[in-house]
């Protein structure tokens, strides 16, 4: 079973992959997996900081993730688009792993 403390666990000794494969410089984890009320039909909500915000990164890493956690991932990451509220919001309750 996926906890918080895997996904995080996941994130921190993967880092150096992360970054090599998709220019990833900062993973975090927010939501219902970050606050604990995950069910079993709750998907992984990952905010990601991409140096290099390619389609090719992005894509990779959200199937990266959703294979090594074998569920459905939410990947959301910073961009000039982004609603402020929506990215205030993430960036206070995201766990960095």
């Amino acid at each position: 079973m996926v906890t918080k403390e895997l996904i995080l666990d996941f994130f921190a000794n993967h880092k150096d992959e992360l970054r090599e494969k998709y220019s990833l410089v900062k993973v975090g984890l927010f939501g219902s997996y970050a606050k604990g009320s995950e069910t079993p039909q709750s998907d992984i909500d990952i905010y990601a900081e991409f140096e290099d915000k390619k389609f090719r990164n992005i894509a990779g890493a959200w199937n990266y993730f959703e294979e090594a956690f074998g569920t459905k991932i939410d990947l959301l990451y910073p961009h000039k688009n982004m609603r402020p509220s929506l990215k205030e919001n993430i960036e206070h309750e995201v766990i960095y792993g």
